[in-house]
Parts: structure tokens; C-alpha cells; sequence
């Protein structure tokens, strides 16, 4: 059948163009996601910093008593300093995570869901899978064509080749066998 390479590259060209389209879809979905997780971590992040200024006043309290009291031994003294020291890091680690999720988050806003990398990255594969299905039906009318015009030449020649018998006599006719 004239074609059916083509009709197979056509149908393969839309269901990969299908598949581009339903990557596009998830892509979408996963940078709204991430824009929302990057809104919630910066809420989680102000809430913890805010427990770590909270532990180090702890951590300095409990210092302060322990360095006070005369049953304190200098274990007990050098462990609660060691308290306030952790307590002072984890603040600085929890600032420091802040503002990396700040920027990551301000970039992500700037680019909205279109303009993160695997949106943009899905869109170009979509883009892609449409030019491949366009160049696959181009090529499968042309194929058609092709076959219409071949159809068309056979035809002629059987018209021609039965005019031909047509017009032979008898003896001819019994010559070729036809009747």
C-alpha cells in the first residue's frame, strides 16, 4: 500500500508528540511544586532560626547556672559552654540555609512555572515532536500523491491496453488468447 511507511512514521511522530505534551504537563506540575516547597521550607527556615536564637538563650541560662553553683564540676561547666557554642553554630547553619533558600526561591518566583529549566526543557522536546509529526505528514502526502499518480498511470495503460484488444481482429484476438 503507498504510504504505509509513512502512515507508521506519522502515527509513531504523534504519540511521541503526545508523550512530549504529557511531559510538558508533569514538568509544570513539579516546578509548581517546587515553587510551593520553596514557600514552605522559607516559613519552616524563619520558624527555626527563630528556635535557635531561642536555644542559645537556653543554652546561656543553663550556662550561667551551672557556672554559678558551686556543686558544678568542670565537666558539667565545660559542657554547658560546649551547649552554648552548638546552640550558636546551629544558629549560623539555620542563617545560612535561610538565605540559600531566599535566593532559590526568589529565582524560582523570577522564572514563574514556564521559565523553570524542566519546563523550558519540555517545551523545545514538544517543539521538536511537533516538527517531526509535521515533516511525517508532509512525507506521507507526498507518498500518497505518489501512489494517486502511479493508480492514475495503471489505469491508463489498462484503458489503452483494452482499447488496444479492442481493435484487434478475431485471429489476433486468438493469437493473445483473449476473447
Amino acid at each position: 500500500k503507498p504510504g504505509l511507511r509513512q502512515q507508521l512514521a506519522t502515527i509513531a511522530a504523534k504519540r511521541s508528540e503526545l508523550a512530549a505534551e504529557e511531559s510538558l504537563t508533569a514538568a509544570r506540575r513539579a516546578a509548581r511544586r517546587q515553587i510551593e516547597d520553596l514557600t514552605s521550607a522559607a516559613k519552616r527556615g524563619a520558624l527555626d532560626q527563630e528556635q535557635a536564637q531561642l536555644d542559645i538563650v537556653k543554652a546561656q541560662e543553663n550556662a550561667a547556672n551551672v557556672q554559678e553553683s558551686a556543686t558544678s564540676s568542670a565537666a558539667e561547666v565545660a559542657q554547658a559552654n560546649l551547649s552554648v557554642r552548638e546552640a550558636r553554630q546551629r544558629l549560623a547553619e539555620v542563617i545560612a540555609a535561610n538565605k540559600r533558600t531566599a535566593q532559590d526561591k526568589a529565582a524560582a518566583d523570577k522564572a514563574g512555572v514556564n521559565g523553570s529549566a524542566q519546563v523550558k526543557s519540555a517545551v523545545d522536546r514538544l517543539a521538536t515532536s511537533h516538527e517531526t509529526v509535521l515533516k511525517a505528514q508532509q512525507d506521507l502526502v507526498t507518498a500518497q500523491s505518489k501512489g494517486a499518480t502511479a493508480a492514475t498511470a495503471v489505469t491508463s495503460a489498462t484503458d489503452h491496453y483494452t482499447s488496444a484488444l479492442e481493435k484487434l481482429s478475431g485471429p489476433g484476438k486468438a493469437l493473445l488468447g483473449v476473447m
